[in-house]
């Protein structure tokens, strides 16, 4: 048994992940973890993905939550829309009242349009990350 690790050959020419240009995509749902809003008043789930045939595209995260009792009916719309979009694009069958769980849904993929935004980071620094632009269903 070893004290440490070996260096493979190969660690020189490594190079952090970052995220795709604008374009379509294929991608997978490679984690599914349940998760509260910030508010922690919803129920949902973060969805990590991971674009296909990009070695060194960073893996980034989506998040899905239900309509709480009380929303506006506007909000209840929109969240659902992005529900359906999402289950849609995936190729994910569900029924009203049916809870779609992480064996349903990690290793599914879809052809879909990335973009790229600027964001900052907890300390304070600039980066950048993929966000998923869901198409819309007929």
């Amino acid at each position: 048994m070893s004290e440490g690790f070996m260096i493979p050959s190969g660690l020189d020419t490594i190079t952090e992940d970052r995220p795709v240009d604008p374009g379509m995509y294929k991608v997978e749902i490679r984690t599914w973890k349940p998760r509260k809003s910030r508010d922690g008043t919803r129920d949902g789930v973060e969805v990590g993905l991971a674009v296909m045939d990009k070695d060194d595209a960073g893996m980034f995260s989506e998040y899905i939550f239900s309509p709480k009792r009380g929303d506006e009916p506007r909000t209840v719309r929109m969240m659902l829309q992005n529900m359906k979009r999402f289950t849609t694009a995936f190729g994910i069958a569900a029924s009203v009242g049916e809870v779609v769980t992480a064996d349903r849904a990690i290793g599914q993929q879809a052809v879909v349009p990335l973009d790229k935004e600027e964001y900052e980071r907890k300390d304070g620094s600039k980066a950048w990350r993929n966000t998923l632009k869901l198409p819309r269903f007929e």
